[in-house]
């Protein structure tokens, strides 16, 4: 900012007499406002002057001034724009002041309080103790507070005018008090209906209007606008109007029929003036007993560039006319900062409602998963003990007439007898399986920052028999670390590798080679072998418990491995898969998420 442009911002902010001037309700309001639509520990209406920032309203500081420089309203003075910092801790010029570390400030977002005259006077702020981001939903609304801002010091400066012979000066007054009473209203209740009803009654007052409404532009689910009423004067005219006006008063009233005057302002989006209704081409007829309509005013209101909503007027003796919309502004911008609030504040109620129904949705949803585990391991228990029971006396007594039957080494019984404990040593090696997956299920797991290294190293400690033994050629590439719980990701490890080793080609020396890699944020990790391959047609089969490819049915097995690696993986929010053919190896990967920096 040059000196030129700062002297002049400094004279409009003089003119203003705002510096040092008492405390006032309706800069308060505009601040619990922005609270509580952003949800913020600190917010403020800031002047700059020559040397010191003077919070005219705020909240979560316990100031009155401090020093213009450095700060983030300077800066917003000096580049003349919205200034926003969403996380202070990565800002390298305003991170490490002394009074941002103090309030343990981590977010900032300011916009410039511009005067008609194009002057910068000011700021109004919001600011958090955690880094948040700030959509362009935050800077429409952040804006249209500064607009209510810079309407309440229009209005204020129209007080300080020499009262003129219509005595604008008092009615200027009013309306400011009217528009602190709406606020305090709006804060307190959250019912815009009561607000609209203090400001109709002022509007009628201060136009000499005989009655009329104000209403917010909704539309249909076709894209087609209607009015409905906030407030609206009573202008019943029999019993069937007064009862149907007694009925809406409190809801409102909603309007669809758009051929009429009204209906123009909600189409056009423009003032509409009709000083001799009666023969105005867009109006719409009157029903039987209606009041007369002498004359008519409609005037829009605009708020981020959108029509939200609307006042209408009738019968003002001597018409109307469009120097008594500049005199309404302070009151219809009011009235559209309030629809937006209330639009906010609705949306945030539905969304805190839905929230919660997830939240009790989920709560439901996990207490249902911890007692069907909890069943489940029950019923594993019960049914292992109940199975294993009569497959030990099956096993005896077939150990008995084997010995009985030794003579007859040959027979079909002794070959009989041999199908029997194939079958019994597999049923028990499939109830150990339901077991071990069982456990899997509901193991208590403790997530860490890992070096997987480490975990494989112990992994091929365990398994140093085996590789010695099938002459195994395993190798691996220095892997990336993962986010898991040691013990269960240890149990992967050693499934793969050991069913890489059993499903092992007679064609060829067993290899197996582990190696990782950096994959949407997380970490990919290969077990890659040479050994028999799987046909693609079973790549979905093989991970599903008690499933096993028909190549494999002749090897010893219980087809839980897979199953209980899927389990794990999906515990740890990440996914397995194989990629084989047939003859040609296989490449099982599975990714996890990366270590918490």
């Amino acid at each position: 900012m040059n000196h030129h442009n700062e002297k002049s911002r400094l004279k409009a902010l003089i003119n203003l007499e705002i510096l040092d001037s008492p405390q006032e309700d309706s800069f308060d309001q505009i601040i619990y406002l922005v609270r509580r639509v952003f949800s913020v520990p600190i917010a403020a209406i800031t002047f700059l002057d020559k040397d010191r920032r003077w919070f005219k309203s705020s909240f979560g500081m316990n100031l009155k001034d401090a020093p213009r420089e450095p700060s983030f309203c300077n800066e917003v003075i000096k580049k003349d724009t919205v200034i926003v910092i969403e996380n202070t801790g990565s800002d390298p010029q305003f991170g490490k002041l002394r009074w941002v570390e103090h309030l343990g400030i981590k977010f900032y977002a300011g916009f410039p309080l511009r005067l008609k005259g194009g002057e910068v006077v000011g700021t109004i702020s919001i600011s958090d103790i955690n880094p948040r981001t700030f959509s362009t939903d935050d800077f429409k609304v952040l804006e249209m507070f500064a607009s209510q801002t810079l309407e309440v010091i229009k209005s204020r400066q129209a007080t300080k005018a020499p009262p003129t012979p219509k005595g604008r000066a008092d009615v200027s007054t009013k309306i400011i008090e009217t528009i602190a009473t709406c606020q305090e209203q709006f804060i307190a209740t959250n019912n815009i209906s009561i607000s609209a009803r203090i400001m109709l009654e002022l509007v009628l007052e201060v136009t000499g209007s005989e009655y009329g409404f104000i209403g917010e532009r909704l539309q249909t689910k076709g894209d087609v606008p209607y009015l409905k009423t906030h407030a609206i004067s009573n202008i019943a005219w029999n019993e069937e109007t007064k009862k149907l006006y007694d009925a809406n008063q409190e809801n409102g009233f909603s309007f669809y029929n758009l051929k009429t005057l009204f209906g123009a302002v909600l189409t056009t989006e423009e003032t509409v003036i009709a000083n001799t209704p009666s023969t105005d081409p867009r109006r719409g007829g009157l029903p039987p007993g209606h009041p007369p309509m002498n004359s008519f005013m409609g005037i829009p209101v605009i708020k981020n560039g959108e029509m939200v909503g609307m006042v209408g007027l009738a019968n003002r003796k001597g018409g109307y006319d469009q120097e008594m919309i500049e005199y309404l502004s302070p009151i219809l911008s009011t009235y559209g900062h309030l629809v937006i609030a209330k639009n906010i504040e609705n949306a945030r109620q539905a969304a805190d409602a839905k929230l919660k129904q997830t939240a009790e949705e989920l709560t439901r949803v996990n207490s249902e998963l911890i007692r069907s585990n909890d069943e489940l391991a029950q019923f594993a228990y019960i049914v292992s003990h109940d199975l294993q029971t009569p497959l030990r006396h099956i096993s005896t007594y077939a150990e008995i007439i084997e010995e009985n039957l030794s003579y007859q080494p040959n027979s079909e019984v002794q070959t009989a007898l041999g199908v029997i404990r194939n079958s019994v040593t597999r049923l028990y090696e499939m109830i150990d399986a339901l077991l071990h997956y069982t456990n899997s299920s509901n193991a208590a797991l403790n997530f860490q920052n890992m070096d997987t290294n480490t975990i494989l190293d112990q992994v091929l400690a365990t398994l140093e028999s085996e590789i010695k033994t099938t002459n195994t050629d395993l190798g691996h590439s220095n892997l990336l670390p993962i986010f898991g719980d040691n013990k269960t990701i240890s149990l992967v490890f050693q499934n793969l590798i050991e069913n890489a080793i059993k499903y092992r080609s007679p064609a060829r020396a067993p290899k197996i080679y582990i190696s990782s890699k950096s994959v949407n944020n997380g970490v990919e990790i290969t077990v890659q072998d040479n050994g028999l391959g799987i046909n693609p047609m079973y790549h979905g089969k093989i991970f599903k418990i008690f499933q096993r490819v028909p190549d494999s049915q002749k090897m010893a097995g219980s087809g839980i491995g897979l199953a209980i690696c899927k389990k794990i993986i999906e515990q740890h929010g990440g996914k397995i898969w194989i990629e084989s053919n047939l003859n040609e190896g296989s490449h099982f990967k599975f990714w996890l998420p990366s270590p918490n920096p």
